[in-house]
């Protein structure tokens, strides 16, 4: 894993990457959002999208996996607030108007409750 100043470098470098792409569209100008403390939200890190036995889930994700898990810790360490997102558990009735995880396929594990659950690689 990175060291503090390394992790700190690559951040820098991302956000400076992201706001130069919203210059370059003139969006996003002013600053908003910002409180007084730091937290980490990671968004859909659950079954359904980590574990390859689900139609939306995929291996490419485990690096991304053991990057949050070294996020997490160092957050940890410092009492940083973190935030998980997913999509509630809510069984399939046949009348969704759009094409969703939620689908069935039959060469995958059926959308099911273990899919909205946040992979336990990344603790809680």
């Amino acid at each position: 894993m990175p060291s503090d100043e390394d992790a700190q470098a690559m951040l820098r470098d991302a956000i400076e990457s992201v706001e130069e792409c919203y210059r370059s569209r003139e969006i996003f100008g002013d600053r908003f959002g910002f409180g007084q403390r730091p937290a980490v939200v990671v968004v859909n890190f659950a079954y359904g999208w980590t574990d390859d036995a689900y139609a939306a889930g995929s291996r490419r994700l485990d690096a991304p996996v053991e990057a949050t898990q070294w996020l997490l810790s160092t957050a940890r360490e410092r009492a940083v607030p973190i935030i998980f997102t997913t999509s509630p558990w809510r069984p399939h009735t046949g009348d969704q108007p759009f094409k969703s995880a939620v689908d069935r396929s039959p060469e995958f594990r059926a959308w099911d409750e273990r899919a909205c659950r946040i992979d336990q690689r990344l603790g809680r």
